[in-house]
């Protein structure tokens, strides 16, 4: 079994990069260039004489599309996906957590919080957990 997967994995690997360089014009040169992979490496990848360490694919995932890179863990049922929206969690929790820290100190500017500036720094912390709850669970 182990053999028919490495088998598996080092045609798909011929493959990846054969339509990389067919549909998207990207040339074992230029993926070197974009990847930081070592042109010579790559040349062995490329042509599935050795199988591609993790490092070498978490290079390329900013270089070859996901749906060729994915094709490596079909076996698996598994695919490499971006992460949509995770930036707009945390950029939302980030606004949150700042907007509270202005307010919380505009309140204690004086020495003391208002029953009025108190409702406004619970809604606020409120806003904040829903925000940290949304960025943890993407």
């Amino acid at each position: 079994m182990a053999d028919r997967l490495r088998e598996i994995t080092l045609e798909t690997q011929r493959d990846i990069f054969r339509l990389s360089e067919r549909d998207h014009g990207l040339s074992r040169k230029a993926v070197s260039s974009k990847s930081g992979i070592d042109y010579d490496a790559l040349g062995t990848y490329w042509r599935g004489e050795h199988a591609m360490p993790i490092t070498a694919l978490l290079r390329l995932c900013d270089v070859v599309p996901d749906y060729l890179l994915s094709r490596l863990l079909d076996p698996v049922g598994r695919q490499i996906l971006v992460m949509e929206g995770a930036d707009g969690e945390m950029d939302e929790l980030g606004r949150e957590a700042a907007g509270f820290v202005a307010e919380y100190v505009e309140a204690k500017s004086d020495g003391k919080i208002t029953p009025l500036e108190h409702a406004r720094l619970k809604d606020r912390a409120t806003r904040l957990g829903d925000a940290a709850e949304k960025a943890t669970a993407a």
